[in-house]
């Protein structure tokens, strides 16, 4: 064994004096008079710092700062006497060669003079011999002197110790700082008193020391202004260093593997990480990092369960690459919905940030989070989504749709609503929806308008057998009401028996079983259509001469006019309906109490178009969808043709007018709908087209673009042999440089 002279001791740094003095745990470790005292953890939770004090505190305190040198027993021995020799001067070896003569001694000179041994870095004595030796430190200071031993992992050769009481266990549940401590070292750091911002950093640390301290060292006046988070701190490198050259290299590789990839789990279940991570080991990595408390703790809320301190969670999972990070989280997102998690899946989302797992989270239980009042939650998901460019489908839009109905967002629940709708182009859901939303938040405007749109809306979905959309809790007394209202009605009023189709081929039905009637010519369904047309009003057999023969009266047209009326009502008459034809002070017309007529709804929208009433229009925009088809369209008498001429006009205004006030909303899609459908009636408008040209431009879709247009001039000359007008190529043409 070389000379004690040569070895160099090592102190602990001056900064140390400075740091907060923890003096409970001081007095804890100066409470025990003889035997050993292990204080463990992982790096950064001040055990240095706290032996540092205890050797200015302690009367005689010989202070061995270890080292991989320790390993050698010989040096070892040597550095321990040439520590215990700064306070205890009698301190001799006798015989330098034995081993056991030199452990005695120390022990003996220890003993005489009530010497507190203290060793830092335990962690770092990994030979045998020296392990022994220092167990055998632990068994004499039992009932002759204090040994305090630093370690980063309960050495092996002190288990049986702490098993057996025999060794004071200070871990860290016991080093963690405070509240009011990290207030101390705030006050300290910051020449200011900030309670909040310590209970902030005590929530985000967990009371780890070197975190705290990171925090105010990269915040600085910063946090005096406001609370850090993760993204706050300037440090972020800083700590990720630490964290992987002070712990990470004293843990397995495959445990360092396994909390890196467990960084982005909230979970820590055996089930959870191994099917998320694809692994096998999560259950042995777990008991490692629990059993060494290593940036885990037990989560109050669920017994016998893990959790992360934040700060290494987040500081984990910034170690990861986004290609790493993307791939757990969809695997995650997915273990969630697969266990009908839904709210975690959700939350979990909306943590990750990435729009395309918020969108696949709320497809599959957007529903449930409105169900279960989540609107919070949903609306922080609704901000993420709207400053994304993710493309949505009509689902998503249809839950936001919801969520902004009860955030009181009437104008973001309409564009939802008209996306949702645009991506089908006919009657679906998302429009049948939107009708009840607005007929249930109108009712008491206009209650006979509104209870219309909302049992047409009640009609559909009780027809495809589907839920109605969240309502809060005073539309669904509206609801109730007119529900109560449909109910008496149909109570205290007989349905009608009669239905006239008026729009597509003329029928007369009897509502009672479906029954068609016939009659046995064509001028016999003619008069019956005019009769029908005139509402309810009276015409002379002289006017309807001239209708139904405009060219040439026939010989015998009074016995024609008879005969065709008297077939009608004897075939009626099966119903007790022979009344349905009046005759009355020389004028024939309709009873219009016994019959539906189509044309009746229709009426009341062209009566809208000509007002340019928008609200009735989007209130009803359903029946653009699709071309309510030809007004009698079998019947070709003049009269007929007008009327149907006139419907048709009013079929393209009304579709234009709905186009261009989804143009003007920037819902250029949903404008292409009606505008397709006005050109199917008016197929030659190169107002429409260019309209068509201007949408498909808007959205960036210029072959689209292209197509029409020449699909368009196609027509124009196969059907009527010309070219488009200058105003339509000079329109195109600037269409489709918006591509450059």
């Amino acid at each position: 064994m070389s000379s004690i002279e040569l070895i160099s001791l090592q102190h602990f740094p001056k900064t140390f004096e400075d740091s907060l003095l923890r003096s409970e745990l001081l007095d804890r470790i100066e409470n025990v008079s003889t035997g050993s005292v292990l204080v463990c953890s992982m790096a950064g939770y001040g055990k240095s710092t706290l032996l540092s004090q205890l050797a200015s505190r302690a009367q005689n305190g010989a202070v061995c700062i270890l080292g991989r040198s320790d390993n050698d027993l010989n040096y070892f021995l040597d550095h321990l006497s040439n520590a215990i020799g700064q306070v205890a001067l009698q301190m001799e070896i006798v015989d330098a060669e034995n081993t056991y003569a030199v452990l005695l001694r120390i022990c003996q000179v220890a003993s005489e003079n009530r010497v507190t041994l203290i060793f830092d870095n335990c962690q770092l004595i990994e030979e045998g011999e020296v392990c022994n030796a220092l167990q055998y430190l632990m068994e004499m200071a039992e009932n002759s002197f204090k040994l305090v031993i630093a370690s980063r992992i309960i050495p092996d050769f002190a288990a049986r110790f702490i098993l057996e009481e025999r060794c004071r266990l200070l871990g860290r549940d016991d080093l963690v700082l405070s509240e009011s401590e990290i207030g101390q070292i705030v006050s300290r750091h910051l020449n200011v008193e900030n309670p909040q911002l310590a209970i902030h950093l005590h929530a985000l640390t967990d009371g780890w020391a070197a975190g705290v301290m990171f925090c105010l060292r990269g915040g600085g006046t910063h946090f005096i202004k406001g609370l850090p988070g993760w993204e706050n701190i300037n440090d972020q490198g800083l700590i990720k260093k630490y964290i992987a050259y002070e712990i990470l290299s004293d843990l397995p590789q495959d445990v360092v593997r396994f909390v890196k990839n467990a960084s982005l789990l909230d979970c820590l279940s055996v089930d959870a990480c191994n099917t998320i991570l694809e692994t096998s080991n999560s259950e042995e990595c777990l008991k490692f990092l629990s059993e060494n408390d290593v940036f885990l703790r037990k989560c109050m809320d669920e017994p016998g369960t893990l959790e992360w301190i934040d700060i290494f969670q987040k500081a984990m999972s910034n170690m990861l690459t986004t290609k790493e990070k993307t791939v757990i989280a969809e695997k995650t997102v997915e273990y969630y919905l697969r266990r009908k998690l839904h709210l975690k899946a959700t939350e979990f989302a909306l943590e990750y940030g990435q729009p395309s797992l918020i969108c696949r989270a709320l497809s599959l239980c957007g529903t449930n989070l409105l169900e279960e009042e989540q609107f919070e939650l949903l609306g922080n998901c609704a901000q993420v989504l709207e400053k994304s460019s993710e493309e949505l489908d009509a689902l998503i839009f249809g839950i936001l749709a919801q969520y902004y109905y009860v955030a009181g967002d009437y104008a973001k629940m309409e564009y939802s609503f008209n996306m949702a709708d645009s991506l089908f182009g006919k009657e679906n859901t998302y429009s049948i929806q939107r009708s009840l939303y607005r007929g249930l938040l109108k009712f008491e405007a206009d209650p006979q308008k509104y209870q219309k749109i909302v049992n047409n809306a009640l009609f559909y979905l009780n027809e495809y057998n589907l839920k109605l959309p969240f309502l809060l809790s005073h539309e669904q007394k509206v609801l109730e009401e007119i529900i109560r209202h449909n109910n008496a009605d149909e109570a205290n009023h007989d349905k009608k028996p009669l239905k006239v189709k008026q729009f597509g081929i003329f029928k007369l039905i009897v509502a009672e079983d479906g029954h068609e009637v016939s009659w046995r010519t064509k001028k016999g369904g003619e008069l019956l259509a005019y009769l029908i047309g005139l509402n309810g009003k009276s015409v002379d057999r002289s006017h309807l001469f001239d209708v139904i023969w405009p060219d040439e009266l026939p010989n015998n047209s009074v016995a024609m006019l008879h005969n065709m009326i008297y077939n009608i009502r004897k075939e009626l008459s099966a119903y007790k309906l022979e009344n349905f034809i009046k005759y009355k002070n020389k004028g024939y017309s309709i009873d219009m109490t016994l019959i539906d007529c189509d044309e009746e709804a229709v009426s009341l929208i062209c009566s809208a178009i000509s007002r340019k009433d928008m609200d009735t229009l989007l209130e009803n925009e359903e029946v653009f969808f699709e071309y309510w088809g030809g007004y009698l369209e079998n019947i070709a008498s003049m009269w007929a043709i007008e009327r149907r001429e006139y419907y048709d006009k009013m079929f393209v205004m009304g579709a234009l007018l709905l186009a261009d006030f989804y143009y003007d909303s920037r819902i250029y899609e949903k404008a292409i709908i009606f505008l397709q459908n006005a050109q199917k009636v008016d197929v030659f408008s190169e107002r429409i087209m260019e309209k068509t040209l201007n949408c498909y431009s808007k959205l960036g879709k210029f072959d689209k673009l292209r197509l029409k247009y020449e699909e368009f001039c196609e027509m124009l000359s196969c059907e009527l042999d010309i070219q488009p007008t200058a105003d339509l190529k000079s329109a195109y043409q600037k269409s489709i440089q918006r591509k450059v």
